[in-house]
């Protein structure tokens, strides 16, 4: 065997002996599976990849349970104390399989007592047995089911290629026909937004396809359909006790989204039928399963390449935000979880840490970072949450009505964007994943928050973060966590405005001007840590650790 085998059978064989005596599920269970997938399969880290601990989802029962690991995708892992009935911990495992969505339904099933593993292939119908001694002897039959590429999570807009190029074709038909600039900007925003509600139950106890239904009942040729549009637009920023009584029966099922989403006036579109074609190939799409973050990959994709590149702006794939969200404040609070789960007063108490937090992306493009934290956030808490109502029962003083009690709030998550297009995503993006997240919290609790009409929001800046008070956007404390992919260009990259930002920002410092450009969002994260105890995480190549800069 090569050198790298025999530091994995190594590694299989300290596994089994550090477990040869283990016994109780409670105290080392997810020990186990966190040692097995470090150690054995050479996952270098478990949230990075997707692998989470006590997931929980509601059973055919209406009950809320807990699957002791769920890597989507990959495997669902059941674990019992030593000596425990596999089959039935397999059937328990089946039933969770049933019980969550088909795109996180992973092909593998694993059981195990510590002392035997069982791997159950779904698909094939076939299952492998083998105890933990004998793991080194096994180890092709488990990297068959459970390896790690090394990839992590992929970047959605690999997955959702057609609803981009469908924006895409639609920005280049108004484009075409002379259309351009903010006003433009803003009524792709709501394209999105709508599209987005009509596939995802966001239009409350009514149909599926509200908005494609409208536009389609239009004439071929375009002609009506932009004045058709406005008055949409003019209902869904109207409280329906305002809205007049002869209004279309098309219309009156619309929500009052509030949020300033619609409170700009817009120019009436002439359409032709080429634009409205585009437009009813974006509503024919299926976007109940699109990250808000692919807003951003569509945002690169109607944008000229060579403002992109000046403006310093680019896509920043889930993996890399994890890499730097992790660390940065996830770990910590996935740690409490754990220590806390049998412990309801400890739970109240992080719940309650949950909604003292601030996060700030000095330059967030269209909002990815604060999306993922978001998302992130937003599941621990239901996680949380599913584990206080299992451990006080009936007696549960956890209520989860309209107002929710939620600690996680859009108002903790701030942002300051140079571009105007990236910033209006950002805040848009921001709804849905909210959206997003209230639809998982319903699956699982049976209730969720009504958000319409939009009482809350990001806070999203459009700026210069250069220039822009940091604290005027955000709270500055001990409790903020700054993080982002700022722009980097190089020294000889920078235009003369960026050049001018940096000079001003280093006040004089000799060399200055040698400076990346991503420099500036060190020094001003670092002078906010010191000044408020802030926790700073940032992206940058490695030339601001190289040569002559690190001296400056």
């Amino acid at each position: 065997m090569s050198e790298p085998d025999q530091l994995s059978l190594k590694s299989a064989r300290d596994f089994a002996t550090k477990y040869a005596q283990a016994a109780s599920e409670k105290q080392l269970g997810q020990s186990f599976w966190r040692d097995f997938f470090l150690s054995v399969v050479e996952v270098p880290d478990l949230l990075v990849s997707g692998i989470e601990f006590e997931y929980p989802i509601r059973s055919s029962k209406g009950t809320i349970q807990f699957i002791d690991c769920l890597w989507s995708g990959v495997a669902l892992i059941e674990h019992k104390s030593a000596g425990k009935n596999l089959d039935a911990a397999e059937k328990q495992a089946r039933e969770y399989l049933e019980s969550l969505p088909a795109y996180l339904r992973p092909p593998t099933i694993i059981v195990s007592d510590f002392q035997t593993i069982r791997i159950v292939q779904v698909l094939r119908g076939t299952s492998h047995q083998f105890t933990l001694e004998d793991l080194p002897d096994n180890l092709d039959q488990i990297r068959a089911v459970i390896s790690f590429s090394g990839e992590g999570l992929a970047p959605p807009v690999e997955a959702d290629k057609e609803a981009v190029k469908l924006m895409g074709e639609l920005y280049k038909e108004f484009d075409d026909a002379g259309y351009e600039g903010h006003e433009l900007s803003v009524f792709l925003i709501r394209i999105l937004f709508l599209n987005f509600g009509d596939d995802t139950g966001m239009w409350k106890y009514k149909p599926d396809g509200l908005f494609g239904s409208y536009i389609e009942n239009t004439y071929p040729d375009g002609s009506g359909l932009g004045g058709r549009l406005q008055e949409l637009f003019e209902v869904l920023n109207t409280p329906r006790e305002k809205r007049p009584k002869t209004l279309s029966s098309a219309l009156t099922d619309f929500p009052y989204v509030n949020g300033g989403l619609f409170s700009e006036q817009l120019p009436i579109f002439a359409f032709t039928a080429p634009m409205r074609e585009a437009l009813i190939a974006t509503t024919r799409y299926d976007w109940s399963k699109i990250s808000p973050a692919i807003f951003g990959a569509m945002f690169q994709t109607v944008k000229d390449k060579e403002l992109r590149r000046e403006s310093g702006e680019f896509y920043t794939s889930e993996k890399a935000i994890m890499r730097v969200i992790s660390p940065l404040f996830l770990d910590e609070l996935n740690e409490r979880l754990q220590k806390n789960w049998d412990s309801a007063p400890g739970l109240k108490k992080l719940w309650a840490h949950l909604g003292s937090l601030n996060f700030l992306d000095p330059a967030s493009g269209s909002g990815n970072f604060l999306l993922v934290a978001y998302k992130r956030l937003r599941e621990l808490e239901l996680k949380l949450i599913a584990r206080l109502r299992d451990l006080e029962g009936a007696s549960s003083q956890i209520q989860i009505d309209g107002s929710i009690g939620l600690q996680v709030h859009l108002e903790q998550f701030h942002a300051i964007e140079y571009d105007e297009w990236s910033s209006q995503i950002a805040l848009v993006a921001m709804f849905l994943a909210d959206h997003q997240a209230n639809k998982q919290m319903e699956e699982i609790l049976g209730v969720a928050p009504d958000r319409f009409p939009l009482s809350e929001s990001a806070v999203i800046k459009q700026g210069n973060a250069l220039e822009i008070p940091w604290d005027s956007v955000s709270p500055m404390a001990a409790t903020t966590y700054i993080m982002g992919n700022p722009p980097f260009n190089g020294s000889r990259l920078m235009t003369d405005e960026q050049k001018a930002d940096t000079r001003s920002l280093w006040d004089g410092t000799k060399g200055a001007g040698n400076l990346d450009y991503v420099a500036n969002w060190f020094l001003l994260g670092a002078e906010w840590a010191a000044q408020r105890g802030a926790h700073v995480g940032l992206v940058a190549t490695s030339s601001i650790s190289q040569g002559e800069q690190p001296a400056l």
